[in-house]
């Protein structure tokens, strides 16, 4: 029998399909596969050897009644966007990519990529003005 998340995957296929929307389902990608994860894993692992990715204590925004960390978008007023439950912050351990130290490659092979401009304007986001 499929686990949680397999049911749901088809669950929500099959709704897709009855609204009318058509996908190549062949391109589907499915994040729980090992085939997947596997190479999240291998970037990560290449990361940490490089010294790229580092655990550290910082600040989080915890909501307790969701048991969650929240992104700073999801907090609106001190309250969860999603329930309106209170949001505190409290230092957690987490692990940290160090974006900036390979930010100048990253805008450098933007260039090369075929992507919308309004992506490459995202630099930004580097920590990189």
């Amino acid at each position: 029998m499929p686990g949680l998340a397999q049911r749901n995957i088809a669950r929500f296929r099959s709704q897709l399909k009855s609204l009318g929307f058509t996908y190549d389902w062949e391109c589907e990608i499915s994040t729980i596969e090992p085939e997947y994860y596997k190479w999240t894993q291998w970037n990560f692992l290449h990361l940490l050897k490089r010294g790229l990715a580092c655990q550290a204590e910082v600040p989080v925004n915890w909501c307790p009644a969701l048991g969650t960390v929240l992104a700073n978008e999801e907090v609106v007023d001190g309250v969860s966007e999603r329930g309106g439950h209170p949001v505190i912050r409290k230092p957690m351990r987490q692990w940290i990519l160090q974006i900036t130290a390979y930010a100048d490659r990253l805008l450098e092979d933007l260039d090369d990529l075929n992507r919308l401009e309004s992506v490459k304007e995202c630099k930004g986001r580097l920590g990189i003005p």
